[in-house]
């Protein structure tokens, strides 16, 4: 038994791990040319510091922005899912690459329960990624 581990781990390769890694970067790549960066403004987050007692200032606080996120085309006419954390605080404005091209996006709806956000921008031909068939899987 142990001269067969031995053997199979010699090979090198194509173990499990190895599989895995190919897949993974497999699927990735499939799917690159529908991700897409979306940048959001204002609707920052105050974090840190205490307000002071008896009315005195406190500690100071900082408001902080949520920063960049990603998002996947689920829609050739300018529809986009994401996360819904960056979107939990209103942006002002939400910003969205795509092909090297950005667009204005609107939030059109958030599945609180999944913490997904449907976006739209004003685009055609975006391209969608293509499920695998069953087959494949």
């Amino acid at each position: 038994m142990i001269a067969l581990l031995a053997l199979i781990m010699s090979q090198g390769g194509d173990t499990l791990e190895d599989r895995r890694d190919t897949a993974v970067r497999a699927a990735a790549a499939r799917v690159a040319p529908s991700l897409v960066t979306i940048e959001t403004s204002g609707g920052t987050e105050i974090v840190g510091g205490q307000p002071g007692a008896g009315g005195r200032p406190g500690a100071p606080r900082i408001r902080r922005g949520l920063g960049p996120t990603t998002g996947i085309v689920v829609g050739a006419d300018g529809w986009i899912i994401s996360s819904a954390f960056n979107f939990a605080n209103k942006p002002t404005s939400i910003l969205v690459a795509v092909g090297g091209k950005r667009h204005v996006a609107r939030v059109v709806a958030t599945d609180r329960t999944r913490m997904l956000t449907l976006l739209k921008v004003e685009a055609a031909d975006l391209v969608v990624p293509v499920a695998a068939s069953r087959a494949d899987i």
